[in-house]
């Protein structure tokens, strides 16, 4: 089953409508046009542009085998078709690219979920994940990785990942602080270095600090009042 979200776009007098998903992920347009109670001329049959043809040769579209002849798509092939007969979902699309652009933790988290053969374009098109993604590489420590990810306060959030998490342990022998990770930590994209044997020793990778984002609200809500 593929999980896809529903897809909600306004009909002329601004109504929304929501459009689900079948458990292959594929929308039906057909049921799009005659919800929205759409002219003919946007019938799925009668979308016919350069874009339309692009995602067919990637296989975003195909005919039901039904009387009605409905026409199915992919989530990337329904939101052109959206886009094609809503100028207001048009514009919407437009505008959330513009902000994820212009925004450095939005741009960064956006070009790591790309396919590969989005990457390149997307990061000529977003001038601040170029930094960013070389920033990304970088083992950083703790409270820059928490700065990063917007967690208000660092050493409350580091034991409270500790004490909720167990992503890593950690003792002490002497004036030596020893970091050990667990097979948890290492998945969510922790690291040590010098084998953990330093205060310090504690950094967070590209994923960690995404682990981090994922859970900042979380985070922050936890140890407000601590």
């Amino acid at each position: 089953m593929t999980i896809a979200l529903p897809i909600k776009l306004p009909d002329a007098q601004g109504n929304l409508h929501t459009f689900l998903s079948n458990n292959d992920g594929m929308y039906n347009l057909t049921d799009i046009w005659r919800e929205l109670g759409l002219p003919k001329k946007n019938l799925p049959s009668q979308w016919d542009n350069a874009t339309k043809r692009y995602l067919a040769q990637s296989g975003n579209f195909h005919s039901a085998n039904t009387q009605d002849k409905n026409t199915l798509a992919t989530e990337i092939g329904t939101i052109a078709y959206a886009m094609w007969v809503s100028p207001a979902f048009f514009e919407l699309v437009v505008s959330v690219f513009i902000t994820v652009r212009n925004d450095e933790k939005l741009a960064a988290a956006t070009y790591r979920k790309l396919a590969d053969e989005h990457q390149d374009m997307f990061a000529a098109n977003a001038r601040k994940v170029k930094a960013y993604a070389r920033l990304d590489r970088t083992l950083l420590h703790w409270r820059h990785s928490c700065y990063l990810a917007d967690i208000n306060s660092p050493d409350l959030a580091y034991k409270y990942v500790v004490s909720k998490y167990m992503l890593w342990s950690v003792r002490y022998v002497g004036k030596i602080t020893r970091y050990s990770l667990t097979a948890e930590g290492r998945a969510a994209g922790f690291y040590v270095v010098n084998g953990g044997n330093m205060s310090d020793g504690l950094r967070v990778t590209s994923a960690g600090r995404c682990w981090l984002m994922d859970h900042a609200d979380e985070i922050n809500e936890a140890t407000r009042h601590a």
